[in-house]
């Protein structure tokens, strides 16, 4: 059975979606804690849950949404999956971040790609990439049929189109 627990983190209020199952495994989307007590929030409900963390799964490459990248790779080791067409996304973040008077996320290159019809896997679940360009080039959706969950960054939220 999926578990699903989510975070509203930074100034922009931006969504961390935690998921795993009962084998335990699991992945983080669009990790954006940029606070130290954010990321503690993070750390704490993974290890409270002992969860092992296989992946992060980016639904597009804003400053908001992947502030935490680099803290739980260098945690946990684990890959970073996004599309392609967002690395152009992460070269202007630090100018992006500068705008809005925030920190430089500081992403290093080193993202695995996903496409469009992609399945990604922990645990006993899969989800299917649906690519979804217009918030960014590079943005998706992660959609599993089984539990009827479809993870959209923002490509959807509410107050805004």
């Amino acid at each position: 059975m999926l578990k699903v627990k989510s975070f509203s983190f930074n100034a922009f209020e931006e969504r961390t979606i935690l998921l795993w199952d009962d084998t335990k495994e699991g992945v983080v989307v669009d990790p954006g804690c940029c606070s130290d007590s954010e990321f503690d929030a993070l750390v704490s409900e993974i290890e409270k849950e002992g969860i092992v963390l296989k992946a992060v799964w980016l639904t597009h490459g804003h400053l908001d949404h992947i502030y935490g990248v680099n803290r739980v790779v260098a945690k946990w080791g684990v890959p970073v999956m996004m599309h392609p067409d967002d690395r152009q996304v992460l070269d202007y973040n630090p100018k992006m971040a500068q705008a809005f008077g925030m920190p430089d996320p500081g992403l290093a290159p080193g993202t695995m790609d996903i496409n469009d019809g992609d399945v990604l896997s922990f645990g006993g679940c899969s989800f299917k990439v649906f690519a979804t360009p217009g918030h960014t080039p590079g943005s998706v959706a992660f959609y599993s049929e089984d539990e009827r969950l479809m993870l959209s960054g923002d490509t959807l939220f509410a107050g805004s189109i």
